[in-house]
């Protein structure tokens, strides 16, 4: 589906769409896209991505983007890609299976605002070619700011870069929890700001045999922070200084580290 103007109200249903040249399911426009729902669609081994929802050109604002239960698996880019460089909002992703694609499993990325966006129940494992390659990378070309983001029970194991990869600036209200991420080339969950972070829960995560950190937060500061319940174990296989819990920041207030297992790391259980 194209066009050159505002799309809205699309349904993309019970499709299977694989070994395809380009894309499995093509959805684009160049003014607005709204109410777009893409479920239960097989979209494997593809030249490109799975499923491309996004704009021709700039300035797209994007919204209420419902994609469930779709499998996405062996493509060439991502398994699903979400992309837009005006506002983006309102995007759930829960109960896809996006696994062994070339970039990401799933990529949600915008160049302006992300808010309310939801990835539950995805299985995004062994993803990833390259650096910042991930099972789901949530984040944008600049500085983007990021709010209302809910990630949860999630499994991302062996991934090129992180499992979970979630970079904003600033981040406000970000929940995520029991999530797997294990098995990276570089961390389990990094979460990443050049501003504040505020409002974040990260609980009852299990982040193992990472390369480097199980969890690793960076940010000039951080604020009301929770990191409760989460197992990070048996990382930093590479012994190049890293830590199960891993907290690079210039400022910190109101930040609660509480009843999480660090055991058999590398170099610290918990490092600020």
């Amino acid at each position: 589906v194209r066009s050159d103007n505002a799309l809205s109200n699309i349904t993309a249903t019970n499709n299977t769409c694989s070994y395809n040249g380009g894309h499995g399911i093509h959805i684009r426009c160049s003014i607005s896209l709204d109410n777009v729902t893409a479920n239960n669609n097989t979209c494997s081994n593809n030249s490109d991505d799975g499923i491309f929802i996004g704009e021709r050109w700039g300035g797209t604002p994007m919204s209420y983007f419902t994609i469930n239960n779709n499998t996405c698996d062996n493509n060439g880019h991502n398994g699903i890609w979400v992309r837009s460089s005006d506002n983006l909002s309102n995007i759930i992703a829960n109960n896809n299976t996006c696994s062994y694609n070339y970039e990401h499993g799933i990529h949600i990325r915008s160049e302006t605002m992300m808010s309310n966006i939801t990835a539950n129940n995805n299985t995004c494992s062994y993803n990833g070619d390259d650096t910042y390659e991930s099972g789901i990378f949530m984040g944008g070309w600049a500085d983007v700011p990021q709010e209302n983001i809910t990630m949860d029970n999630n499994t991302c194991e062996g991934n090129a870069y992180a499992g979970i990869y979630l970079g904003a600036y600033p981040l406000s209200n970000a929940t995520i929890t029991n999530n797997t991420c294990s098995d990276s080339s570089y961390y389990g969950l990094y979460i990443e700001s050049d501003d504040f972070v505020d409002n974040l829960t990260l609980d009852s995560n299990t982040c193992e045999n990472n390369y480097d950190s199980g969890v690793y937060v960076e940010a000039d500061s951080l604020y009301n922070a929770v990191l409760r319940n989460n197992v990070c174990s048996y990382n930093d296989i590479s012994n190049s200084g890293y830590a199960g819990i891993d907290i690079y920041l210039d400022y910190a207030e109101n930040v609660t580290i509480d009843n999480n297992t660090c055991d058999y790391n590398g170099w610290n259980g918990i490092w600020i």
